[in-house]
């Protein structure tokens, strides 16, 4: 059939040739073929009013122009028998392959590809996993060994132990679960390390007020000193730590950021969060699943990240409000404090300056009857005779003489006054400068703590702009989970869980296409002991091989008798029951729908 389609396009291709003699117009001769006609000859010119001589005709030029026009026409008929035979050979390449070239055929070849955009099937069987691998966390965590805890500093060795040997230590039974949460976990190890700040500086104020009532009672001007209480020590005053305040305010500020901050769970296409696994876990604990050597009674879960543990819990019995309130209090004590060491400051200051008016006092009145006493003699020796009485000289000496006694009897006024002021002083003048500059630096430190704890009671009580929530209500929070940590039987459950699903769509030419679905879960997780030694970890992996849609149904109804079950690495044989639910299926008939499902 090619081979007489190639002919035929051959043969109406060829172009049509003549000699070119053939185009000119033929002589008239006699001997010429009887079928030949004569070429048409033009008509005769009507010839004109005025005729004019005629050109000699051009034979050759004449022929030239024929034979051109001639090969115009045969090119343009070349090109449409061109064009018809292409056309022709288009309608029997039409009429001989119907599905067009053999080249651009796709033929079906079975082959298989994987759609990841998420289908329903692949959701179930994830889901499926995540119960079964569940399950299996929680038959280890009940029956696989749990290392234990750190060794109490009470605990004494073991019997017929060595000297030295490390104590014996018991794991503890499972008892209660929480729920690794990171933001929670920081606030509880926050809490601990504010409550230890708090704890130091409620002892600073404490320390600095019994320092002030300490030196009050040593610096009192009007007791005499006893042996050894004459000063007070100066390395006492150096021990003032207002740093542990500013240690508390950048506690608190961390603590205010930490809430803030969103903790989310990222997984792969198929969504299985941690809520999932907890939620089948406290499932498998209420039906008994996780019955083993290591879980004793209900064991209780505990979720702070989805509910805060013992939130209708009341706060009075606080142990954090319970410190703050005595921080308070000391505070108080010290604000007292600090204006009495102010008004004892004062009087030193006073006292001293009274000491030194008299002392001045004093030596000015001495300066001054020394004065008047030399008078006094100049006058007794020079003016004893009448007549030198009456002298500008004896005058004068008189009048200064009864000047100083004014000025001595003003001072006496004055050093009397001072005495009776200071008739109650009994300690030394001498060391009041020394003792106002450390009152005066015991003031200063206990001011700072006022001030500091002050500024961390605003800081605590202030609610974030963010949370909505004051930095105490979220200590408080910590503290309750911080007092559930610490009981014994208590462990922290860190899970990480990842899923996968893979549908796999199988073509065919002659009937619809087979789908199948499959998922596989990879959890890991660390039971951690309240000191935070890793008791107990492991992975676990749970793989579904392919299943149909039906099969998926099955599952979620619960009909049907094929049990979806999950190979985990540690299987070393399939199930009696999965057997025989393979058996069962193999002898039911075959139900296959018409999307080969």
């Amino acid at each position: 059939m090619r081979l007489l389609l190639a002919m035929i396009v051959l043969i109406t291709s060829l172009p049509l040739t003549a000699p070119s003699r053939a185009a000119a117009a033929p002589a008239f001769k006699p001997n010429a073929s009887p079928h030949l006609s004569l070429p048409e000859q033009d008509p005769t010119p009507t010839p004109s009013p005025s005729p004019s001589p005629t050109a000699t005709p051009d034979l050759v030029l004449e022929q030239a122009q024929r034979e051109a026009k001639l090969a115009d026409e045969l090119k343009k008929k070349a090109v449409s028998d061109k064009e018809r035979a292409e056309a022709e050979a288009a309608r029997l390449k039409a009429l001989t392959q119907p599905l067009g070239a053999p080249a651009n055929i796709t033929v079906p070849t079975g082959s298989v590809t994987t759609d990841a955009a998420g289908w329903v099937e692949s959701q179930m069987l994830a889901q499926e996993a995540a119960r079964q691998i569940t399950r299996r966390l929680t038959q280890s965590l009940c029956t696989q060994p749990i290392t234990p805890g750190e060794p109490s500093p009470t605990i004494a060795p073991a019997a017929g132990g060595q000297p030295g040997a490390m104590p014996q230590v018991t794991p503890q039974k499972v008892r209660t679960l929480v729920i690794h949460s990171p933001g929670d976990l920081a606030g509880v190890e926050l809490y601990g390390s504010i409550y230890g700040q708090l704890k130091r500086l409620h002892d600073e104020l404490k320390k600095k007020n019994q320092e002030a009532t300490d030196f009050l009672a040593k610096t009192d001007p009007s007791v005499a000193p006893a042996s050894g209480m004459a000063d007070v020590d100066p390395v006492s005053l150096a021990l003032a730590a207002p740093g542990i305040a500013t240690g508390v305010i950048k506690s608190v500020a961390e603590l205010i950021n930490l809430f803030r901050t969103d903790t989310s769970f990222t997984n792969q296409a198929i969504t299985l969060n941690t809520g999932t696994i907890v939620s089948h876990l406290v499932r498998n604990f209420n039906a008994g699943v996780g019955s083993g050597s290591n879980c004793v009674g209900p064991v209780r879960v505990y979720h702070p990240a989805l509910y805060a543990p013992r939130l209708l819990e009341s706060s009075e019995n606080s142990p954090l409000l319970i410190l703050l309130n005595d921080v308070e209090t000391a505070k108080v004590e010290a604000a007292g404090n600090i204006e009495k060491l102010d008004a004892r400051v004062k009087k030193l200051k006073e006292l001293g300056a009274a000491f030194e008016s008299r002392d001045k006092k004093v030596k000015e009145r001495a300066a001054k009857q020394g004065e008047k006493d030399k008078k006094d003699a100049a006058i007794k020796k020079s003016c004893n005779s009448r007549r030198r009485q009456g002298t500008a000289e004896c005058k004068k000496l008189k009048e200064e003489s009864e000047a100083l006694g004014k000025e001595i009897a003003q001072l006496d006024k004055g050093i009397e006054e001072l005495n009776d002021t200071l008739k109650n002083v009994q300690a030394d003048p001498a060391n009041f400068k020394g003792w106002s500059e450390k009152l005066t630096d015991l003031k200063a430190k206990t001011q700072s703590l006022v001030t500091a704890t002050d500024l961390i009671s605003a800081k605590l009580n202030t609610p974030d702009d963010a949370s909505k929530l004051t930095a105490l209500a979220q200590l408080i929070r910590a503290e309750r989970l911080h007092g559930i940590l610490k009981k014994d039987g208590t462990y922290t459950l860190h899970i990480e869980v990842k899923a996968n699903g893979t549908t796999k769509v199988k073509k065919n030419l002659f009937v619809d296409a087979k789908v199948r679905h499959s998922a596989g879960a990879d959890l890991t997780y660390q039971l951690i002991e309240g000191g935070g030694v890793i008791a107990q970890g492991h992975e676990l992996k749970c793989y579904i091989e392919y299943q149909s849609a039906r099969d998926v149904q099955n599952m979620v109804s619960g009909a049907g008798v094929k049990k979806l079950t999950c190979r985990f690495q540690d299987d070393t044989a399939t199930p009696e029951d999965e057997r025989d639910a393979e058996r069962a299926a193999r002898r039911r008939p075959s139900r296959r729908t018409d999307s080969g499902q």
